[in-house]
């Protein structure tokens, strides 16, 4: 009985973060070695086509922009994926800002 006890406190705690771990953070979870592909996002058909300074908002699973930007330096362009992680994007004026918002940049974009 003990060791079972042992096991429910050290595993519960797993457990519930897993459940409670925040929508961004499963959005933006890496893969083994520390890579993040978003080519299977179910956006990513969409965020492709974007044309230069075309941009889209997605409200679900949170308030989300996607970008297609050009370079600052050389002819090459940018998908710019903004995530709102602390709730304060307004839906009728989607913008990112430099407070708790999580930028995330696919140069070339290729996902």
């Amino acid at each position: 009985m003990q060791k079972l006890l042992l096991t429910l406190a050290l595993f519960t705690p797993l457990l519930a973060s897993a459940e409670q771990t925040a929508w961004w953070e499963r959005e933006t979870e890496m893969a083994p070695g520390g890579i993040l592909r978003i080519d299977s996002k179910p956006w990513w058909d969409r965020a492709k086509n974007l044309k230069l300074g075309e941009s889209m908002v997605l409200k679900d699973p949170g308030m989300m922009i996607l970008k297609r930007e050009k370079l600052e330096r050389g002819d090459g362009e940018m998908l710019v994926w903004i995530i709102d992680d602390d709730g304060d994007m307004d839906p009728n004026h989607p913008e990112g800002d430099e407070d708790s918002d999580c930028y995330v940049v696919d140069y070339g974009p290729d996902g």
